[in-house]
């Protein structure tokens, strides 16, 4: 009866662990993000000055940021489907009968919003980076 109460724990502990973990790198970058960040480009300050335009780099982030959102969002669209498929087949349909697949269809509903707004960012950068623009100028008054 014993190794029953430590189950549950030996379960929650690696969660735990990588939680605490990922929060404190992530207070260390926060902390030091100045320090590593001129570590990191020491040498670049060096060279002479680069104009960038911001708003192709702007364009070029939200592409990529819709990529990777299409790119992660397709195989749990597939694999999600694939496991509710077969679920029905089973004659598992019914939200009453098996809670699980009210999780799936909320999974494949969440994993097709991901899929949109992937697209969206990917495909239609441009608008968004008006809107952000207009949202910079917003209050300024241009006489």
């Amino acid at each position: 009866m014993g190794s029953v109460g430590i189950k549950p724990f030996n379960t929650i502990l690696p969660v735990l662990l990588s939680t605490i973990l990922l929060l404190i790198l992530s207070i260390i970058l926060w902390t030091f993000s100045e320090k590593i960040s001129n570590l990191m480009t020491k040498d670049l300050k060096a060279e002479k000055d680069i104009d960038i335009d911001y708003n192709k780099l702007q364009y070029i982030a939200f592409s990529i940021v819709g990529l990777i959102l299409v790119i992660f969002s397709i195989p749990k669209i597939i694999t999600t489907s694939v496991e509710l498929k077969h679920m029905i087949s089973l004659g598992m349909e019914m939200e009453s009968v098996n809670p699980s697949i009210a999780r799936f269809k909320g999974r494949l509903g969440s994993d097709i919003v991901q899929l949109l707004i992937g697209i969206w960012l990917l495909l239609g950068t441009k608008g968004i980076l008006n809107a952000i623009n207009k949202l910079r100028r917003a209050g300024i008054s241009e006489e």
